[in-house]
């Protein structure tokens, strides 16, 4: 499949696997560095820590939908670049802080810093997606988001393996390693955007589709484009949704789940199950070229609700211990909820994390691609947000065998969800998708895409031509 993509379509997927690369570790190494920030500056209060952790989630929230938009309006090459801007300003500015800087202390200075730095973030999916699927061919386009997507998983090893080697290998101060671990974060921003400038160009596929745009402006509306795909925009953001709700409610807490020291002790946890991510990232490579999207979703989810429900039965079966937040330190049934866990990690690389990614960037039309992606992720970091909040307290309240639990359940209705909203297409239905766009309105265009992406005939070529 990689053989038919061309060397700029394989330029565009390595800087979008790098870009994403780089985002992940930039979202992840704060809960890494926390324990050296704190040392340099003194402990954080809840709020000062709450806010730390989500200001970057609220960030990519807005970022998502504002350079998503843009993207549509001012271009793919431009808005690639200033994402990777954003980022490296960000970055530089944390790793320089200083207390009292701006007339703040060190902790608002840096949630700053990362809510700006999360807008760049949350840019960087629209718009890696965008400049990949319009850069390959429509065959190769599921097989070309996989491996961009991929660079999320490799980012998770990358927190950990920076903070342990300046730490445990460099030896440095507290106040050198937090700093030096933004600082890498700035360096990855900066050469994504000098790499971005230089190799990329605008897309074909927007240009085209800025050169036809029409005269009637009620046939050449973005909104009532997104409206007349409706169905697919609820399959695309309300399957995000409760996915992150499961990834990111479990993710951000694994080393609470399975109790680590903060420091080396926690970055090794991470990193070991990070590898497990890569394992999936690999078998997502070979699933997506034999399956449609939606079906490598549904697996995904299916297996990880599965091991949710065994990680929740495998505790029942331990030494009993009322309002349990961790999974119990040695002992078989240690091992067995690590396996399992382990088995997740694999899973959600494999589905739901480039399924997710992947639809929006096929379904919809170009003019209406980045924005539509946008809000799709958006509405996927809104389920970040209920995670990562229901998470402690039903953690404290139930213990960790009600959240696993918890997230099993939404496992299932994550795969209910994605049978019914989310469209089912192959290579040459993506194809006539395309070709749609062609010679019609925007309007026409949505209007063509969402019925072919639905339609219950066997041949939907023959759907496609009683329309346009």
């Amino acid at each position: 499949m990689s053989k038919s993509i061309d060397s700029n379509g394989r330029m565009v997927m390595l800087l979008g696997c790098f870009g994403l690369m780089a985002d992940l570790y930039d979202m992840g190494v704060i809960n890494l560095i926390r324990p050296s920030l704190e040392a340099d500056f003194g402990k954080m209060t809840a709020t000062q820590d709450a806010t730390l952790t989500s200001s970057v989630l609220f960030g990519a929230f807005v970022g998502q939908v504002l350079f998503g938009s843009a993207a549509d309006y001012c271009g793919r090459y431009i808005t690639f670049i200033l994402t990777a801007l954003v980022v490296f300003i960000s970055a530089l500015a944390g790793a320089m802080g200083q207390d009292g800087w701006m007339g703040m202390d060190i902790y608002t200075f840096l949630t700053l810093c990362r809510f700006t730095m999360g807008l760049g973030i949350g840019g960087e999916y629209p718009l890696s997606a965008t400049n990949t699927v319009e850069n390959v061919s429509a065959e190769s386009s599921g097989f070309a988001l996989a491996f961009v997507m991929g660079g999320m998983s490799v980012g998770s090893l990358l927190g950990p393996l920076v903070v342990m080697t300046l730490s445990a290998g460099f030896g440095l101060s507290d106040s050198l390693v937090w700093r030096g671990a933004m600082g890498f974060a700035a360096i990855m921003a900066g050469i994504s955007a000098i790499l971005r400038w230089i190799c990329l160009e605008e897309t074909a596929s927007f240009q085209e589709a800025k050169d036809t745009v029409g005269e009637d402006p009620a046939e050449e509306s973005r909104t009532a484009a997104l409206w007349a795909m409706r169905k697919t925009l609820l399959g695309t953001g309300g399957s995000w949704f409760l996915y992150n709700i499961v990834t990111y409610g479990t993710g951000m807490f694994s080393t609470t789940i399975f109790h680590s020291a903060p420091g080396i002790q926690s970055a090794m946890m991470v990193m070991a199950l990070g590898i497990f991510s890569i394992a999936g990232v690999l078998a997502s490579l070979v699933l997506v070229q034999r399956m449609t999207m939606r079906n490598v979703q549904m697996l995904g989810l299916t297996i990880m609700g599965g091991c949710f429900f065994g990680l929740s039965y495998a505790m029942a079966l331990g030494p009993f211990e009322p309002m349990r937040v961790s999974i119990p330190r040695g002992g078989s049934i240690h091992y067995v909820c690590i396996s399992l866990f382990a088995m997740n990690m694999a899973a959600d690389s494999m589905g739901p994390s480039v399924s997710t990614y992947a639809v929006p960037a096929q379904a919809y039309p170009t003019r209406i691609r980045g924005m539509a992606h946008g809000i799709s992720a958006a509405v996927g970091k809104l389920g970040a947000f209920v995670g990562t909040f229901l998470f402690p307290f039903v953690q404290k309240y139930a213990g960790i065998e009600s959240v696993l639990s918890m997230v099993a359940i939404v496992c299932g209705a994550a795969v209910l969800w994605t049978w019914y909203f989310t469209p089912a297409y192959w290579a040459p239905e993506y194809e006539e998708l395309l070709k749609c766009q062609k010679g019609s309105s925007l309007l026409r265009q949505a209007q063509a895409a969402e019925r072919l992406l639905f339609a219950d005939s066997k041949d939907k070529r023959e759907t496609l031509s009683l329309i346009v």
